[in-house]
């Protein structure tokens, strides 16, 4: 009998003090999951899969950016300057298109979006419609569906109350440093641009490639996951505007897939093709094309790796849109991709190492 009054004890004050831990944890609520914070200066989350759907549930916008670290260095308030609107930045780095739609979702359904940038990258279409990143630790699905009966994975969570303590004591401290949302995860103030940047990526980028261009997807299995992820989602919201892009890496990347992985390389042709041609009936939807814009692509000065470019080319891309620059359609996406073929054929990768080797302007 002893035993049961223990158990029965036991029971009661474990369910009383995950009560306390979840209700403090409520109304901390360090990520914004429930409600814009008021009551204290709000303490951003560098993890954007975390981060990311409290602020499309609970910000004002009418403008969200999707799509991986290619997007991270747009700054909102300069979108907002340039085309109008309020805009809220939801990249995910490294992700996935799975990953994107399921931010995409959240911001969908709240009904403020009038308006998507959704950078196009092509491996974010590979490896199944159903891949997310998960290798620094679990995806958090919970904070993306409509269930609250799974909160309490959130408001029983170590990390959850870490950040809760951090802004208990930044404002018992007095000195919290409070995070600009609009240049919250931006990398470029940090980076280091320019040919020898590029080159000293380049060999890391080439034995990255000669791993992974092995199980390289079909075109068909691409094809998929768009229309899963992408298409089917902006189907759903024809009163949207979708302006999708493709992200000008240097062409040293398109030069290494060239090369090294000609599967890939002619898939993502036939994977823009298919793209542009099945959103030509969408008056909604706009694609622009930066992979072929040379002035951009072989300026090295440009890139911190052979892929990432720097805030400046955001800015470029951001007055292209209020332009109408660079947009392909069904019957201009031939000449972009002959255009891009030609480049890619005729680089010399020492044009760039010599340019790598000519000491760094102060």
């Amino acid at each position: 009998m002893s035993y049961r009054k223990f158990m029965l004890v036991f029971i009661i004050f474990s369910v009383l003090f995950a009560s306390m831990v979840m209700t403090v944890l409520y109304l901390f609520d360090p990520l914004q999951f429930y409600r814009k914070a008021t009551a204290y200066p709000p303490l951003y989350s560098f993890e954007e899969r975390y981060q990311n759907p409290g602020l499309a549930k609970n910000y004002d916008y009418d403008t969200i950016i999707l799509g991986t670290s290619m997007t991270q260095t747009f700054v909102p308030s300069e979108i907002d300057k340039k085309l109008g609107g309020k805009t809220l930045k939801l990249s995910i780095e490294g992700s996935y298109s799975q990953e994107q739609n399921l931010i995409g979702n959240v911001a969908l359904k709240t009904g403020k979006v009038k308006r998507v940038i959704w950078g196009l990258d092509y491996f974010a279409l590979r490896e199944g419609k159903d891949i997310v990143r998960e290798d620094q630790g679990p995806f958090p699905y919970f904070l993306y569906d409509e269930n609250p009966l799974n909160d309490y994975k959130y408001l029983l969570n170590l990390t959850t109350a870490k950040m809760s303590w951090e802004i208990v004591k930044g404002e018992l401290e007095g000195n919290r440093r409070v995070k600009n949302l609009d240049l919250l995860n931006n990398w470029d103030y940090q980076a280091s641009y320019g040919a020898k940047s590029v080159m000293d990526n380049y060999p890391e980028a080439v034995k990255k490639e000669l791993k992974d261009r092995i199980g390289e997807d079909t075109f068909e299995e691409v094809k998929a996951t768009f229309e899963d992820n992408v298409y089917r989602l902006v189907k759903q919201y024809p009163d949207v505007e979708f302006i999708f892009f493709y992200p000008p890496y240097s062409v040293l990347r398109q030069q290494i897939w060239h090369e090294l992985n000609p599967m890939r390389y002619g898939n993502q042709k036939k994977t823009k093709e298919y793209i542009v041609d099945r959103f030509s009936n969408m008056p909604n939807v706009k694609v622009y094309d930066f992979q072929s814009v040379k002035d951009v692509t072989f300026n090295m000065d440009n890139y911190k790796d052979v892929s990432h470019y720097s805030a400046d080319i955001n800015r470029w891309m951001i007055d292209c849109f209020k332009e109408g620059k660079h947009l392909v359609t069904k019957e201009t996406i031939g000449d972009s991709l002959a255009a891009m073929d030609e480049q890619v054929e005729g680089v010399d990768v020492a044009v760039f190492e010599r340019q790598a080797e000519k000491p760094v302007k102060q």
